[in-house]
Formats: structure tokens, C-alpha cells, sequence
């Protein structure tokens, strides 16, 4: 169902982090404000430097919070200046697993930023009701309760492995927030490449997915499939409904992983697939 949305569309003293406003502006520029990026971010020492480094970056352009995800094969937050009691909310609440931005962000699209705002538009003028529906409005409220109601989704990709930089910012900032983003969407996209690349590079322990065992070829989708099965103790319609996939479509994903497990039912490859790290 996602892959038919289409988008809508101060550093430190010592190494300031130059701007650049219009879409006009020339490739010299976008070189200039990369460099000066990857100045800042290569000093990290720490994950939590890396983290403050980032901010400050984002905080010159004008968006005070964000998040960087892992989305494969277990989506996770890696870096997160998110308040703590909605991280917490949200872990309580397991919306991971049914969030939006996350099956966006695993789509295909990996190359297309788009507004929360505007998957739960689609949602809104979808003609029937799924569970991912209800529980996506239920996350849609909790952001708002927080004061958060609309963030910035930029998907990423690196090899198999796929990630989601997200940027948002309070309530009563929204009509500088996407004047912001019309400004600097080209910086984002940039920023964000740099800080899976560096990441990779610098604290690859935390950014680098951990993939199934070298002799099992598994896509991400029918490991996605039986980890829902798995976790939520779901049957092929229950999970095919949460994924918004076809019953016809988790029918070929439980065959291919069955038959790379080497398991003759679904319970059997759920078994091999904790025995051997392929799902938690």
C-alpha cells in the first residue's frame, strides 16, 4: 500500500556550519556545507558526540529533534534526541512493528523523503479499515500528545540494510518547520548520507544490522513476515492483514522461508530461525 505514496513536496564556534537557502543555490555550496559536515561529525569520539554533533547541525538549520533508525532486520532506534518518556511510549506500546514510517522506510523508495503527514493522508482516504490503520492513528495521537504532529522521513539504504532519518519539531514551531524543510531539503538528504556513512564507519556495532547466517539467503520481507508471526503469535491472515500484504503474498514468503530453513511448517521455522540468530 506505501508504495504507491508519492511525495509531497546554529556547529560549533571553531567550524560553523555554512547555509544555504534556496533551491538555486549552486553545487559549490552543497560541497561546501558537506565538507564542513564531515569536519564535524569525523571528530566524534562517542556515540553521544556523534549525537550532539548532529544536533547542532540540525539546530543551525532549524529543527531541534530528530531520529536515526535501523529498519532490517529488527527495527530499532539507534540515535534519538526524541524526549525519553516518548521513546518509551512508543517501545511500551510496540508501534515499531506497525509503524508507517518504518514499512515506508523498507518499501523501495529509498531515494524519496515524504511527511509523515502525508502517509496518514493516504490512510485517511484509504476504503477500508486495517489493524496497521488503528494502530498507526493510535501512534499519530501519542506523537501529538507530546507536542510532535508532523516529522520528516528520509529512507536510507546500504547494501540489504535499510535505515530512516526522521526530523520533526514542536507544535508551535509547524509553519517554520516546513519552511525549513522547503529551505534545506537538499542539506537533509546530504546529512543524512553522511551520518549512515560515518556511522558505518565510526560505530559500525551499532548502526550494522545483523544479517542471517552467510548460509541462509533470506530477503528482509520473509524474515519480516515470520518475525511478526513469531512476536505476536499472529496466523498467515492476522500477519498478511498487519503487514498489508495479500494472503497470496505471505503465502510465497512463508514458503521461501520455510524451504531456506528447512522446516515443513511455519511453528518449525519459527524454532530454526531463534536456534540460528535469524530472528530474535
Amino acid at each position: 500500500m506505501l508504495e504507491n505514496i508519492e511525495s509531497r513536496n546554529n556547529g560549533s564556534e571553531n567550524n560553523p556550519i555554512p547555509l544555504f537557502r534556496s533551491s538555486s543555490d549552486n553545487i559549490q555550496a552543497q560541497k561546501s556545507f558537506e565538507a564542513a559536515c564531515y569536519k564535524q561529525l569525523t571528530s566524534a569520539n562517542t556515540i553521544e558526540e556523534f549525537t550532539g554533533k548532529i544536533s547542532g547541525i540540525l539546530e543551525k538549520m532549524g529543527f531541534p529533534t530528530f531520529t536515526f533508525s535501523s529498519l532490517t532486520n529488527a527495527p530499532r532506534f539507534i540515535i534519538s534526541t526524541l524526549p525519553e518518556a516518548l521513546i518509551r511510549s512508543y517501545q511500551k506500546g510496540y508501534f515499531i512493528n506497525s509503524d508507517y514510517a518504518v514499512h515506508y522506510g523498507l518499501s523501495g523508495q529509498s531515494s524519496v523523503p515524504i511527511f509523515r503527514s502525508t502517509i496518514e493522508n493516504y490512510m485517511a482516504a484509504a476504503p477500508v479499515e486495517t489493524l496497521d490503520m488503528a494502530r498507526n492513528r493510535k501512534l499519530s495521537n501519542l506523537f501529538k500528545c507530546h507536542g510532535y504532529y508532523d516529522d520528516y522521513l528520509v529512507p536510507l539504504s546500504s547494501g540489504q540494510c535499510c535505515y530512516l532519518f526522521s526530523i520533526t519539531t514542536p507544535a508551535s514551531d509547524m509553519e517554520n518547520f516546513y519552511q525549513n524543510i522547503t529551505d534545506h531539503e537538499q542539506k537533509l538528504t546530504l546529512l543524512a548520507n553522511l551520518i549512515l556513512h560515518l556511522g558505518l564507519l565510526k560505530f559500525n556495532n551499532l548502526f550494522q544490522e545483523a544479517a542471517p547466517p552467510k548460509d541462509i539467503n533470506l530477503h528482509s520481507k520473509p524474515v519480516k513476515l515470520l518475525r511478526t508471526i513469531a512476536q505476536d503469535d499472529f496466523t498467515l491472515d492476522q500477519t498478511a492483514d498487519r503487514l498489508c500484504i495479500s494472503l497470496h503474498t505471505a503465502d510465497k514468503h512463508s514458503a521461501t522461508i520455510r524451504k531456506a530453513l528447512g522446516a515443513k511448517t511455519l511453528a518449525g521455522a519459527i524454532y530454526k530461525a531463534v536456534k540460528r540468530g535469524v530472528i530474535d
